[in-house]
């Protein structure tokens, strides 16, 4: 999990190197050199209101000028802002680096503290409480502060092509709309990992929610085609994957399917 400390440490080393970014003119220079230099000055004296006098020299300097190649000015108000634990604000300035900059030196990096900026900033009363979000086991509305945290997890896999987060971000995208009981939704998304990553500890968990899946939508033809891949694969033979499997099977051959 990305903490305060990762992010101020993160910082440092990017406002550091500010002097060697290419600014589009001497008054923009001038502006964005004040805002980054009060932004070292308030990490190395730990000074909230220097973080926020930062802040709104990073916001003069976007309203006025664009940003730069890689997102640079954005970035670095983000992560002042994850600083200060403003995490929805944090969240936003982040999009924009991804925006801005989709393969820019900073993307991977905001696109996860987007994630994380999202997630903190969300209320999960399932979480807090252990109860489901839709009691009744049917399909219920995604609050706007989840649909952001889904919506902040298709950037992530659109930003980030691959590295060992990737199949935790996938699984916890499809996790949503499982757990909202939008089940069209996730199945493919646990049918990608289970087939992409099939040796990853969320195989086995993506493999059985994808069974889950199906069952409930009624889709026979691609539950038998699923029980038959897990079947086959060496990477499914937990005890719990196969009581399921062989639930399942013999379900389908009392129903004729």
């Amino acid at each position: 999990m990305r903490t305060a400390l990762i992010a101020a440490v993160v910082v440092g080393f990017a406002i550091a190197h500010a002097e060697e970014l290419k600014w589009p003119s001497d008054e923009a220079r001038a502006l964005g050199e004040q805002a980054t230099e009060l932004h070292k000055q308030a990490q190395r004296e730990k000074d909230d209101k220097k973080y926020q006098e930062a802040h709104a020299l990073y916001q003069k300097y976007l309203a006025k000028y664009h940003d730069l190649a890689d997102g640079d000015v954005s970035y670095f108000d983000a992560e002042l802002l994850f600083h200060l634990q403003r995490y929805e604000e944090a969240a936003k300035m982040y999009e924009r680096v991804i925006t801005v900059a989709p393969t820019g030196k900073h993307a991977s990096e905001a696109a996860y503290a987007d994630v994380v900026s999202t997630k903190n900033a969300a209320h999960q009363p399932n979480e807090a409480g252990g109860k489901p979000p839709c009691p009744d086991m049917k399909p219920c509305q995604i609050p706007p502060d989840i649909q952001r945290l889904a919506a902040a997890f298709d950037r992530y896999v659109a930003v980030v092509p691959g590295n060992k987060e990737r199949p935790t971000m996938e699984y916890r995208r499809a996790r949503i709309y499982y757990e909202y009981q939008h089940l069209a939704e996730p199945a493919p998304m646990f049918a990608h990992i289970f087939a992409v990553y099939p040796d990853h500890e969320l195989a086995t968990y993506s493999a059985n929610l994808e069974l889950d899946c199906l069952a409930i939508l009624k889709r026979y033809d691609q539950l038998r085609a699923l029980v038959e891949r897990i079947k086959k694969s060496p990477a499914m033979k937990d005890a719990t994957t196969q009581q399921q499997v062989r639930e399942i099977d013999a379900g389908l051959k009392k129903r004729g399917k």
